[in-house]
């Protein structure tokens, strides 16, 4: 799969060829990374899954569209569903350990989510189960929405209050990036 990732020459031929995949249990994870390499090139075919189907792939196809370029690439009516979804999973959901590459967090001696999202300047919220939120810090971790290098700063997940405490957990925070150095350490 990651040798079909890396064959530019004619992305939507390739795109056909791996478009099964995103329906196929067992390897539906690297259909979407390969997808997710060809960045927006594939987004055409993607959201053409997402209307015409195959039904099979069009969870896949949401999946890659989520990582390639989050809601500027999504329908109104893929975004909502989302939604629907996550406000049906937080009911019940429980966090999970953050097992992120390249993870970058600060914890705050707080129970006011709004209050530090608000201290951090942070907007254009989305409530997500924890798992999803955490999904999200690590995918931006691996170099973020196609070539922009600024894309991995873009997202952050604050955590719900955790014994006292609210995480904000993403590279948004990594005060050893280059770009970022600056803002959280004052040198650059």
């Amino acid at each position: 799969m990651a040798a079909i990732s890396r064959w530019n020459s004619d992305v939507p031929t390739a795109a056909r060829h791996v478009l099964p995949l995103l329906g196929d249990a067992k390897v539906r994870q690297a259909a979407v990374h390969a997808f997710s390499a060809w960045g927006t090139a594939a987004v055409p075919l993607l959201q053409a899954v997402r209307i015409d189907g195959p039904g099979a792939a069009r969870a896949g196809a949401l999946e890659a569209l989520a990582e390639i370029g989050g809601e500027a690439v999504m329908s109104a009516r893929d975004i909502a569903a989302l939604e629907r979804l996550a406000r049906i999973e937080i009911a019940g959901d429980t966090p999970v350990p953050l097992s992120c590459c390249f993870l970058s967090w600060i914890a705050v001696p707080t129970g006011d989510q709004a209050g530090v999202m608000e201290m951090l300047g942070l907007s254009q919220s989305r409530p997500v189960p924890f798992s999803v939120g955490v999904y999200a810090a690590d995918i931006d971790s691996h170099g973020g929405l196609d070539a922009d290098p600024l894309d991995v700063y873009r997202r952050v997940f604050v955590t719900p209050e955790l014994a006292g405490w609210t995480l904000v957990v993403g590279s948004w925070r990594d005060p050893s990036a280059t770009e970022r150095r600056r803002v959280w350490c004052g040198f650059g």
